[in-house]
């Protein structure tokens, strides 16, 4: 089997995990993609639009865009900076916070599923290749 396959099949069963973890919200509404965005807010804590635009290398229209399609999912808010005016601050409400976590169990799954597929040994050692294969 190629590489490309496995990253296909894993890429696959991490989005099976993702949508079951949206299905509990009956989160109707909310594409797969919301995930990813509400899991880089959660993770930055707070960003200004540049900065998750930056991070998610998008322009700033297509998040503000973003932003505000996940303002009207009741998901984020927006809070102004009180030292500058012009500047916000993106933050989970309580149901994006929910989904944020959801999103941390969706990992958890996954990797527990990896886990019990290999030996310790193997386990350590692809952890290792993985980290090679980012940095």
């Amino acid at each position: 089997m190629k590489l490309a396959d496995i990253i296909e099949i894993l890429s696959k069963r991490f989005l099976n995990y993702k949508i079951h973890e949206l299905e509990k919200y009956n989160a109707e509404n909310i594409n797969v993609n919301f995930f990813q965005y509400i899991d880089v807010i959660g993770d930055m804590e707070s960003p200004t639009y540049g900065e998750l635009a930056q991070k998610l290398n998008l322009s700033k229209p297509a998040i503000t865009a973003i932003v505000n399609k996940l303002i009207k999912q009741n998901l984020v808010y927006k809070e102004q900076s009180m030292t500058d005016k012009r500047t916000f601050y993106i933050k989970l409400t309580k149901n994006g916070l929910k989904i944020f976590n959801s999103c941390r169990l969706a990992h958890n799954d996954l990797e527990k599923y990896i886990a019990e597929k290999l030996t310790e040994e193997e386990y350590k050692q692809l952890v290792h290749l993985l980290c090679l294969v980012i940095e």
